[in-house]
């Protein structure tokens, strides 16, 4: 039997196949505090959160992810808009902050991005941006890739099961 073919004109099924770094850091009352959040195309997802707040120790976490994770991933950024994006008229990192993502989709054959800013406090700062369309695009994946990755997170370490 073969395998079923996706029906003309519409894109092939995503084959999960994503690597993704997020990174941002920030420097304020209690020092430099950092995020960063990596994902490999074998599905290792690596999560770090350093803080200078109460001396505290960095929280690493390491977990591996399942290919329907993975290809949900893929599906995120590919209809996102964001492997279009380009940078070059969002305000530059600065000593205060900076937020970072690199994401490379398929083995680079299906795009790959890397785009710089400084941190992103609220929408204001987006709407005051030069490219507010692009600014906003990036902002709203961040905040998807983080609430993806954080509700992974919670569910893997949740110490009492449901």
């Amino acid at each position: 039997m073969e395998s079923p073919q996706p029906a003309p004109g519409s894109s092939p099924p995503p084959s999960g196949d994503v690597f993704l770094h997020y990174s941002t850091t920030h420097s304020g009352r209690y020092g430099r505090e950092s995020l960063t959040i990596q994902v490999s195309p074998t599905g290792r997802l690596s999560y770090n959160n350093s803080s200078g707040y109460k001396r505290g120790t960095p929280i690493r976490k390491d977990v591996t992810l399942s290919p329907a994770v993975l290809v949900e991933l893929h599906r995120l950024l590919a209809e996102s808009g964001v492997m279009e994006l380009s940078d070059a008229a969002w305000p530059p990192p600065s000593g205060v902050g900076t937020a970072a993502l690199e994401v490379v989709l398929d083995g680079g054959s299906g795009g790959r991005v890397k785009l710089r800013t400084e941190t992103i406090g609220s929408l204001l700062d987006v709407v005051a941006s030069t490219d507010a369309d692009g600014l906003r695009v990036f902002y709203y994946v961040v905040q998807d890739v983080r609430c993806l990755i954080f509700a992974l997170l919670g569910m893997h370490y949740k110490i009492k099961p449901i």
